[in-house]
């Protein structure tokens, strides 16, 4: 039923393996479920040495974990402890409401549902300074199940830096908003489709956005973990 959340039940052993910790995670096997749980190892400094994960026939979930931290010790009690309040916090999954979302915000990336009649549109205002941003995104996109459709980027304003008038013959059209800072990077414009050719559903857009936000992100990993409704929130 919309707005209902489903059981969940983390345990952490300390004591059955003498150089291991062992974690068992119990829950209804949703979309990103699996990242959710790394996401959680890795902000802790967690490492996964074995693990067996299973789904049973009433799409339970079932995934049991051998962990060590980073350099290959046994967690402290203290630490198993918390790992398993964390894991006990993020690994609940709700029901959406009954109200379907058409407007995403995370950071300097948007998705709307609205903005055009037949295709989703993704905006990125900005990129991380390094090379290579653009096969980063277009690889984010292909994993996910993203179709593209039309694509826009520009880096600067043409008339400005090329000293070019707006429709010249050659010239770069402009299309980003008035005012846009471009000292931020580039503007990106991306209008998508599933593959059966929807519109993104909320559970990949909210895929999409957590991943985008890995790369666009001063960090290596976002700071709102992607079980998290108010991640990708609507506007």
């Amino acid at each position: 039923m919309a707005g209902e959340c489903s059981l969940s039940f983390v345990t952490v052993d300390n004591k059955c393996h003498p150089a291991l910790t062992k974690l068992n995670v119990s829950a209804a096997n949703y979309s990103g479920l699996l990242t959710t749980i790394t996401w959680v190892l890795h902000g802790m400094n967690v490492r996964v040495q074995h693990g067996v994960i299973r789904t049973a026939d009433d799409g339970f979930a079932e995934d049991t974990l051998w962990v060590t931290n980073t350099y290959g010790k046994k967690l402290s009690d203290a630490t198993a402890s918390m790992l398993r309040e964390r894991l006990q916090e993020f690994v609940v999954y709700c029901e959406p409401q009954d109200t379907t979302p058409q407007e995403w915000v995370s950071d300097n990336v948007e998705v709307s549902n609205s903005a055009h009649p037949q295709w989703t549109q993704l905006i990125i205002r900005g990129e991380p300074p390094r090379h290579g941003f653009l096969l980063q995104v277009a690889s984010v996109l292909s994993g996910t199940g993203a179709v593209l459709h039309e694509a826009f980027i520009q880096s600067c304003d043409p008339q400005e830096a090329y000293n070019t008038q707006p429709g010249a013959a050659g010239a770069p059209p402009s299309m980003v908003p008035d005012g846009y800072d471009f000292s931020a990077g580039r503007f990106f414009k991306f209008l998508l489709t599933d593959k059966d050719g929807s519109k993104l559903d909320a559970g990949r857009v909210s895929a999409l956005l957590f991943t985008l936000q890995a790369f666009t992100g001063q960090g290596h990993m976002p700071l709102t973990a992607p079980s998290q409704d108010a991640f990708a929130r609507p506007q």
